[in-house]
């Protein structure tokens, strides 16, 4: 996955719910000729993210934009990031305040219905999807029950109808990143290409 996502020279870089922006600070920093976007909603987490880039010199090669991913059609342009990067958040869609409202966006956007017993970063994987411009890329690390699940199969017939999906790391207990969080993790790997070919999964 490393490998997959290494930005080029003079790309645009989006972190997308980049919470105190490490991972937006880390290839900042690892790649000094790229430009990061980190969008975050909290703003005590956005405002931490801005600290921590101007505490590392990153000027204006790291913008923190605070924002709602659910409205993320009226803050940027679709199709025009080269990276994106996600690490969000797992949350049911049960007990999400606009719920509906989100399930019905996902449907005028994209042509499919999400289950309202789906996970929040499902949507995270389809919006990040949209910001890849052409020949761009993305990693999101997240739980791989969706791959099993009722509500993941049309998020899986998107990724692979639209040509998306490239590779599904999933990672096996001993290598867990979050070792307070009982959760299953993967890492899936999209690209925007006209060349559709079968994803690699990898466990």
């Amino acid at each position: 996955a490393a490998h997959f996502t290494v930005p080029k020279s003079g790309q645009l870089v989006l972190d997308l719910g980049c919470g105190c922006g490490v991972i937006g600070l880390i290839l900042a920093y690892r790649f000094a000729d790229v430009t990061v976007c980190c969008l975050e909603f909290q703003e005590d987490l956005a405002a931490l993210a801005e600290e921590n880039s101007r505490r590392n010199g990153f000027g204006e090669r790291l913008g923190v934009l605070r924002g709602d991913v659910r409205t993320i059609a009226g803050l940027m342009t679709p199709e025009s990031y080269d990276l994106v990067v996600c690490n969000p958040p797992y949350r049911k869609f049960r007990g999400l305040p606009g719920k509906d409202e989100l399930v019905e966006q996902v449907k005028i956007n994209t042509g499919i219905k999400i289950s309202k017993t789906a996970n929040l970063y499902t949507f995270f994987l389809i919006k990040g999807a949209h910001q890849l411009a052409d020949g761009g890329r993305a990693a999101f690390i997240i739980p791989y029950e969706f791959l099993n699940a009722d509500y993941g199969r049309v998020v899986k017939k998107f990724l692979l109808d639209q040509g998306f999906l490239r590779k599904v790391l999933i990672l096996g207990k001993e290598i867990q990143p979050f070792s307070d969080v009982i959760t299953t993790t993967c890492i899936v790997c999209l690209e925007r290409t006209k060349t559709k070919s079968p994803p690699d999964v990898q466990v």
